[in-house]
């Protein structure tokens, strides 16, 4: 099962109690590593509720290999998961809504075979401004700028267009895996009032 792969902590179930859930990966879950997401909804006594699965459908698809909960979510949007094998290791990322148990709204794919698009996902919490998800994704094996260079893409909602801007970065040094993780949605350089939540990216290959 692999269960513990990935754990990230944040409100997933949308009932405004302000109350962390626990978001577990288990990418090796299923006959094939399909994966899941388990959800332990906090409380006290923590363990009341039923834990909830969110499953895979790729085959290899390791969906869990990584999970994010966003800081500044939305109806459509509380939680990012990471599928890299999917799509044959293009990679996919999994959009869910918040929910008891929380529901897919839509499906990421990465730009080219075997890039493992989502094998690192992360909240990137208010670069841009407040209150609107925005998150990252690493795709380590990504040629699109030297042969396994690398690339992060950042996914960030426009409220006011009411709709995805998307960007992102390639490593330009054969090898350097640009993506393999990502720590975004902390000001790590604190400048309080200001939208500017800071990111980190490993780039393990690099030199």
């Amino acid at each position: 099962d692999r269960l513990g792969t990935s754990l990230p902590a944040g409100r997933v179930d949308g009932d405004f109690d302000f109350v962390p859930d626990l978001v577990i990966g288990a990418p090796g879950s299923l006959t094939g590593q399909t994966g899941r997401a388990v959800i332990a909804y906090g409380g006290s006594p923590l363990g009341a509720r039923a834990l909830r699965s969110v499953w895979g459908t790729a085959a290899d698809g390791r969906y869990g290999w990584a999970v994010a909960v966003l800081k500044y979510g939305a109806p459509f949007i509380h939680v990012v998961v990471g599928a890299p094998g999917a799509s044959g290791g293009t990679g996919e990322v999994h959009a869910l809504a918040p929910g008891d148990p929380p529901t897919e709204t839509f499906v990421l794919t990465g730009f080219s075979a075997g890039e493992k698009f989502g094998y690192a996902v992360a909240d990137a919490g208010a670069p841009h401004g407040y209150l609107n998800p925005e998150f990252l994704v690493g795709a380590p094996e990504s040629s699109d700028g030297a042969p396994a260079a690398g690339r992060l893409a950042w996914f960030s909602w426009d409220q006011s267009r009411k709709q995805w801007l998307s960007g992102g970065e390639s490593g330009t040094t054969a090898g350097e895996r640009l993506g393999w993780s990502i720590a975004g949605g902390h000001d790590t350089n604190p400048n309080y009032f200001e939208p500017s939540d800071d990111l980190a990216v490993g780039a393990p290959g690099a030199y």
